[in-house]
């Protein structure tokens, strides 16, 4: 059985097939299903090796960030919107400031990489995430920091901020 899943994907749903096996020669039957799909997923990886431009994949990239907008998971959106991807042959290069954030984006990579391989056509797609620290000095967390930020773009505020008597 084959169930599509969102995306032009599809999962092969094995379960009920397995089910149907006497129970004493399923763990023999899983293994030769394991070893066909395995088969079966490297004869699809070869059809689908489509070329694709970087603009391209910017487009899926753009349009993935949209699915998980409408889905709600608004932290997700911020870490795929946060910097540029880059693309290498058919790797997809990410850049972030911390552990964290590339931790959330890993736990997403198999939905990520399922719908971006579907939409380019290409199975050879994967992502190489690095943590970059000189990249996390971009980002204020503190009030101070944002402070100090905003005061890089505009001066005048910490004119303001004296004859104001603020505290930071």
């Amino acid at each position: 059985l084959i169930k599509l899943t969102s995306g032009q994907q599809f999962e092969v749903m094995t379960e009920p097939i397995v089910k149907m096996i006497p129970e004493e020669n399923r763990e023999a039957f899983k293994k030769e299903l394991n070893t066909s799909m395995k088969g079966l997923y490297k004869k699809i990886a070869t059809v689908y090796t489509e070329s694709f431009t970087e603009e391209e994949m910017r487009t899926a990239w753009t349009q993935y960030a949209k699915k998980v907008e409408k889905d709600g998971k608004f932290n997700l959106l911020s870490h795929l919107t946060m910097g540029v991807p880059r693309l290498d042959g058919s790797t997809i290069h990410l850049e972030f400031p911390n552990d964290t954030i590339k931790v959330e984006v890993e736990r997403e990579k198999h939905e990520l990489l399922g719908y971006l391989r579907s939409q380019l056509q290409n199975y050879d797609i994967d992502l190489d995430i690095l943590v970059n620290e000189t990249v996390q000095k971009k980002y204020a967390y503190t009030t101070r920091e944002k402070f100090d930020k905003l005061r890089e773009k505009n001066p005048a505020l910490e004119k303001l901020r004296k004859e104001f008597d603020l505290d930071i």
